[in-house]
C-alpha cells in the first residue's frame, strides 16, 4: 500500500494541496527493480519532501542511501520535483545548486530548469553532473542558461556529449553569458567526436576556469585547445586537462600558445602520456633559462602540472616536484 502524507511545502495561496504519494519499495520491487535501487527510490521521495533543504542555501541532491549509485527515472517523481520547485521558488534563498547521479530526463528538466535560471534570482552555481542528460535535455539546459543572469559557475560532468548541435548550443549559451566564469565538462567524452570539442571550445575565450578532465582528448583535437590559449581574447586563468590521451607529439601545441598568453596561471597535465621530452618543450616555453635575454622575454606566472610515469614512490614524487614548474 502507498502512503499517503500530507506535507505542505509552500505551494501557491491559490494552489489546491493534494496529498502526496510515497511510494514504497515495495512498489518498486513489483516493478523490476532490485531492492537497493527500490529503496532508494523510495528515500528519494522523502528527500524531496525534506523543507530543510528548501531553505538552504548550498541544495545538493543526490541518492542517500548507501550502496544506491544512481537513481533512475519514473514518471511518478514529477509530482515530487513540481512541488519541490515551488516551493523552492516561492521561499528558497538557494545560491548553489547541485543534483549528481540522479537520472534527469527531459521531463525532469522541463521542471527544474526554468524556475532555477529564471526565478531563483541569486543562483550562482549550477551543477547537474552524471545525470544521464540526454540530447533534447542538454539543448534544454542551453536555451534557458542563455536566460539567466546570475550564473558563475556550471557543471555537467559525467553527462555524455557527443553531438555537435548540442555543443554548438551549449558553447554560444556559455559565450553570450554576461557573469560566467567556470565551465566543468569532464568526463563527457568530448574526444569521441572530434567535432565537438572546437565547438565548446569557441565560447569559453571569456571564462576563467575550464576543466576538460577524462574526455579521451588527442592529437586531433590538441590543435584547437592550443588556439583557444593562444588567442589574445582569452582570459582564460586555470585549464585542465587531466587524463586525456595528450602525448610528446602535442607539446608543440602549448609551446607556442604558452609563449604568447599572458592570463594562465594553471594548467594541469596530469595523467596523460607526456614524457619528460615534451614536458621539457614546454617548461621552456614558460621559462627558458638559454639566456638572460631569453629569461627576460619569459611569459609571466604560470604553474605547469604533469603526471608521473610508472609506480608512485619517491622517484616520481622527485620527478613531479622537478616539473611542477611555476613562471615569475
Amino acid at each position: 500500500m502507498s502512503e499517503l502524507l500530507d506535507l505542505p511545502l509552500v505551494p501557491p495561496s491559490s494552489a489546491i494541496i493534494a496529498p502526496i504519494i510515497i511510494m514504497p519499495t515495495s512498489y518498486w520491487t513489483s516493478q523490476g527493480l532490485n531492492e537497493n535501487i527500490a529503496y532508494g527510490l523510495e528515500r528519494f521521495q522523502y528527500q524531496l519532501l525534506d523543507r530543510k533543504t528548501i531553505y538552504a542555501h548550498v541544495i545538493y541532491l543526490e541518492p542517500a542511501t548507501p550502496n544506491v549509485e544512481f537513481i533512475p527515472h519514473h514518471d511518478m517523481l514529477l509530482h515530487h520535483w513540481k512541488r519541490y520547485m515551488t516551493s523552492l521558488v516561492e521561499r528558497g534563498r538557494a545560491k548553489a545548486f547541485f543534483i549528481e547521479r540522479i537520472q534527469l530526463h527531459q521531463s525532469v528538466l522541463d521542471v527544474v530548469v526554468p524556475p532555477l535560471m529564471e526565478k531563483v534570482g541569486e543562483l550562482g552555481e549550477l551543477g547537474l553532473c552524471k545525470c544521464s542528460i540526454d540530447h533534447n535535455g542538454l539543448l534544454l539546459l542551453s536555451k534557458y542558461l542563455s536566460k539567466n543572469r546570475t550564473l558563475k559557475r556550471l557543471l555537467l560532468n559525467e553527462n555524455v556529449i557527443e553531438d555537435v548541435d548540442v555543443a554548438r548550443a551549449l558553447s554560444l549559451a556559455v559565450k553570450d553569458h554576461p557573469t560566467m566564469e567556470e565551465l566543468c565538462v569532464s568526463h563527457c567524452e568530448l574526444g569521441t567526436n572530434v567535432d565537438v570539442l572546437p565547438e565548446i571550445l569557441g565560447g569559453c575565450n571569456r571564462l576563467k576556469t575550464l576543466r576538460l578532465n577524462e574526455n579521451k582528448i588527442s592529437s586531433q583535437n590538441v590543435a584547437h585547445i592550443g588556439a583557444l590559449l593562444a588567442s589574445p581574447d582569452t582570459s582564460l586563468a586555470t585549464l585542465r586537462l587531466d587524463k586525456n590521451l595528450l602525448s610528446d607529439v602535442d607539446a608543440v601545441h602549448f609551446t607556442a600558445a604558452l609563449k604568447s598568453n599572458i592570463n594562465l596561471k594553471y594548467l594541469y597535465l596530469t595523467g596523460n602520456n607526456i614524457t619528460d621530452v615534451g614536458k621539457e618543450k614546454i617548461t621552456t616555453a614558460v621559462l627558458d633559462t638559454t639566456s638572460l635575454n631569453s629569461i627576460a622575454d619569459s611569459n609571466h606566472n604560470c604553474e605547469i602540472v604533469y603526471s608521473t610515469l610508472g609506480t608512485p614512490g619517491l622517484a616520481s614524487h622527485i620527478n613531479e616536484k622537478y616539473w611542477s614548474t611555476k613562471r615569475k
